[in-house]
């Protein structure tokens, strides 16, 4: 028997514990959440806005916020 791959794709995480990459993590995630907005692909917005997220929480924390 042959293992056969599911093609789904695991979720990113940003970057833990760098301030810049995380900037850039969630202001991508952002434009991109935007552009798949505007193009009606709203499951692919969702998952970048989620990932939006997770990087502004990540930064917080980092930067020692209450997140």
């Amino acid at each position: 028997m042959t293992a056969t791959t599911t093609g789904r794709i695991a979720p990113t995480s940003p970057t833990q514990g760098n301030a810049h990459q995380l900037l850039t993590d969630a202001i991508n995630s952002a434009s991109m959440a935007r552009y798949y907005t505007r193009r009606g692909n709203l499951p692919a917005a969702a998952r970048k806005a989620r990932q939006h997220l997770a990087a502004l929480r990540a930064l917080s924390k980092l930067e020692g916020g209450a997140a």
